[in-house]
């Protein structure tokens, strides 16, 4: 549902994908959208309960399609586990509680101080922590998609608490999977004008057919939190529900990314906060059930589902907007506290394995500096650099490669990559075990001798110039 950055900077909005982040905004308000409409369901609407299964079909299918597709990268660095504590498993706990809180005030539900028990929306948190710390797993695979689909059709047949949304987590392991395994070609053969085409149809063929099938299925087919027992189903008619339903969501999601638009629009920069709305907005509804503000929409019968599927767009316009999000920063975007972080390594750190060797101490005269010369750019970085007179350097590389790799840093003896990239006479003398003090000394004051004596010819060739011009301006 969201990056790890929540709020991200101009330039980082300039770098990201408008397509993806318009189909999160659809989303989001889809989402919305569903939580709205299942409080003015009654028996007496089979429209709109044909348009809430359709909707529940897809929606969060593909919300956890695209989860799975930005956790590709995710390894299980330790900065990667640190923006998955603080950007989901925090906002879960602190939502988690925020929710039971509510729910004991306005519907006078026990205060639940389990936090393994997701509170209503919740759920999708400690689900995207669980999918995203197994992405390493089902990347290693290799039959990945089919492994999670035997597991989610086989988790319908084990009675699951609700603890950890256990039976979300495997039942819509799938989609994840799925997401992980999609590229961005994947996407594009999606968002052809024939696509489009398509989407058309299977949407208006879905509408008839949830029309006709209305009010089946249940809440309970489409949540994927309850087992074959608990829907009073035989395991092969749940078998063959969840494979038909697994169908008729691809299509639906398929049919959905070919629809949402690829170009930046207005509600572009919104698919960075989603979250915002989609935390935020249960309070709305937990709010307006107690006030009464369902119980007369209910009553205003299609007027009434009309006003309330108009208004959710300017709902979540309200709480993505900047000063609910500022207000809201500290408990969806919240900082790891400091007795639980752990420093930061600097680059030179980070970029020593764990268990290498300490580097040498280097000296106050061998301390680095700018190069003051082409020589000593070229012995420093490796890359020969054109003094203005037009001099090259490229007949000076051989005896640099040397110079740079003997003065690396190494127990008693030269690093094998930058060996191997070295022609065969350089490689036989710099293979050469010496101490590394020696080599070390010898480079230095090579390279001293080599930027003297090239600074002292560059500095008689542009006095020669100046005389002879100014010989010739007399």
């Amino acid at each position: 549902m969201k990056d790890p950055v929540l709020t991200p900077s101009r330039s980082q909005l300039s770098q990201r994908s408008a397509f993806f982040d318009n189909a999160k905004v659809l989303l989001v308000v889809l989402v919305v959208l569903g939580h709205g409409w299942e409080q003015i369901i009654t028996v007496d609407a089979p429209v709109l309960r044909a348009l809430h299964n359709v909707v529940y079909a897809f929606h969060m299918p593909a919300f956890i399609l695209l989860s799975g597709y930005f956790s590709k990268s995710f390894t299980g660095r330790p900065d990667q586990i640190r923006r998955l504590i603080t950007g989901v498993l925090l906002p879960y706990l602190i939502f988690n509680a925020l929710y039971a809180a509510t729910y004991y005030y306005l519907r006078g539900a026990p205060f639940s101080t389990n936090p393994a028990v997701p509170v209503y929306l919740c759920w999708f948190l400690i689900a995207l922590f669980l999918w995203r710390l197994t992405a390493p797993l089902w990347n290693a695979l290799r039959h990945p998609v089919a492994t999670a689909v035997v597991i989610s059709l086989a988790a319908g047949a084990v009675e699951m608490g609700q603890e950890l949304a256990l039976a979300r987590v495997l039942m819509f392991l799938p989609w994840f999977v799925v997401g992980l395994r999609m590229r961005p070609e994947h996407f594009a053969r999606l968002r052809t004008a024939a696509a489009r085409c398509c989407a058309v149809v299977v949407f208006a063929v879905s509408l008839c057919l949830a029309r006709v099938l209305s009010p089946a299925p249940s809440d309970d087919w489409l949540s994927m939190s309850s087992g074959y027992s608990a829907l009073h189903s035989t395991p092969l008619h749940y078998l063959l529900g969840r494979l038909a339903l697994f169908a008729l969501s691809a299509a639906l999601v398929a049919s959905f990314f070919s629809l949402v638009p690829g170009r930046r629009m207005r509600i572009t920069a919104l698919g960075a906060v989603t979250l915002y709305p989609y935390l935020l907005h249960g309070l709305l509804i937990r709010a307006a059930e107690k006030a009464g503000v369902f119980l007369v929409l209910m009553n205003w019968g299609p007027a009434g589902t009309a006003l309330l599927t108009a208004a959710v767009v300017p709902i979540v316009l309200f709480l993505s907007a900047a000063p609910v999000r500022a207000l809201a920063r500290p408990l969806v975007e919240p900082r790891l506290p400091r007795w639980l972080a752990k420093p930061t390594p600097s680059p030179g750190e980070r970029a020593r394995p764990e268990g290498s060797p300490e580097p040498l101490p280097i000296r106050q005269d061998q301390a680095s500096t700018s190069p003051s010369s082409p020589v000593e750019s070229l012995l420093r970085t490796g890359r020969p650099r054109r003094s203005r007179a037009g001099a090259g350097l490229d007949d000076w590389s051989a005896g640099a490669n040397f110079c740079t790799l003997a003065s690396a840093p190494a127990a008693g003896a030269v690093r094998t990559p930058r060996l191997s990239a070295m022609p065969g006479a350089q490689r036989a003398v710099a293979s050469t075990v010496l101490p590394q003090w020696s080599v070390s000394r010898f480079c230095t004051s090579l390279s001293k001798a080599f930027a003297q004596v090239f600074h002292r010819q560059v500095y008689d060739r542009r006095r020669l110039w100046r005389l002879r011009a100014r010989s010739a301006r007399l």
